[in-house]
């Protein structure tokens, strides 16, 4: 019943959502302002994803016109879906959550609502997500993928999983998915706001800064380079943390909140190669978790002088009292 309801208020929501678009005639060429941006994100966090960074800042940094024509193109452009994409994805404080809410409320018979907690309850091995990918690339006839940020092809990947899904549980719109993932991952669909993945990436994005200030904590002599947090690496996309030792040797690091499987050594590898081939010098990276995963410790032993792990911990008291560190 939970279920149904809430699918009825997202019907309803992309009903509002599609008004919006034929009011200021957005297909023609018609602009949207401000209070129309902010409505249509109202509905889009509310009742598909709540997605924190659907606010002004995604219209007020690129420009509200660059932001109306690159939607207008991805919804109405001429482009191949590749290439439209991927020029949305340009746009500052849009990822592949914020791209897919787009898509899905536009045409969920058509594009499906990928975000990280998804995939997460997934928890997909490398080997099946690497055989949607080839379809993937095949299908879109995309044979240098490097022209394309990574972002664009794991959202192209992902749509051949969530195609496979719908097919296999015979379902009519692909936000169906959506619904079904999360009563598996036993969340609470009762209110409208997602709370507890939110509160795990808050966690996530804390430790990033602390580390990010205080880079020894991971290393003795460990130093962020300038602009080391979140690491621009182009088209394959942004390195948590790059940093140098004290020997002058180039630290790639990845924070994950919880394990991923072997599924980041590749990501880790990608972004070493990329320093590999934009930097001088030894380039090493380090892996930090909060969980032991036996596959990850087995997935590494070949590279082991090349990429290791390290583990934290976050530690919660309450007490009634105030008490000095």
């Amino acid at each position: 019943m939970i279920g149904k309801n809430w699918f009825k208020r997202s019907f309803n929501a992309k009903e509002e959502y599609f008004q919006i678009l034929e009011k200021v005639d957005f297909e023609n060429g018609g602009n949207l302002l401000s209070k129309d941006i902010d409505q249509m994100f109202q509905l889009m966090r509310n009742y598909f994803s709540h997605n924190q960074s659907l606010n002004k800042l995604v219209y007020e940094e690129n420009g509200i016109e660059t932001f109306n024509d690159k939607l207008r193109k991805l919804y109405y452009g001429k482009q191949s879906f590749p290439e439209r994409i991927d020029e949305f994805l340009k746009l500052k404080r849009v990822g592949e959550q914020t791209l897919s809410q787009f898509l899905v409320v536009f045409d969920w018979f058509k594009y499906p609502l990928s975000t990280f907690q998804m995939k997460q309850i997934l928890n997909l091995d490398t080997s099946l997500e690497e055989n949607a990918k080839m379809v993937a690339l095949e299908r879109y006839i995309i044979t240098d993928s490097s022209k394309f940020s990574y972002r664009t092809i794991d959202y192209l990947t992902y749509e051949i999983i969530y195609e496979q899904i719908k097919s296999i549980l015979n379902l009519d719109n692909y936000y169906q998915i959506n619904i079904i993932l999360w009563k598996y991952g036993e969340f609470e669909w009762g209110e409208i706001v997602e709370e507890a993945p939110y509160t795990s990436l808050s966690l996530e994005k804390d430790l990033q800064n602390y580390l990010a200030d205080n880079p020894s904590y991971i290393e003795k002599g460990l130093t962020l380079i300038e602009g080391g947090k979140e690491y621009n690496a182009n088209q394959i996309g942004r390195i948590d943390l790059l940093c140098k030792d004290q020997d002058g040797n180039y630290v790639v690091i990845e924070l994950k909140k919880k394990s991923t499987g072997d599924a980041v050594i590749g990501q880790i590898l990608r972004y070493i190669g990329w320093v590999e081939e934009n930097f001088k010098g030894n380039i090493r990276g380090i892996i930090i978790l909060n969980e032991k995963d036996e596959k990850l410790d087995f997935a590494l032993k070949p590279i082991k002088n090349i990429v290791k792990i390290k583990y934290y911990r976050v530690k919660f008291e309450i007490s009634d009292n105030f008490q000095e560190n």
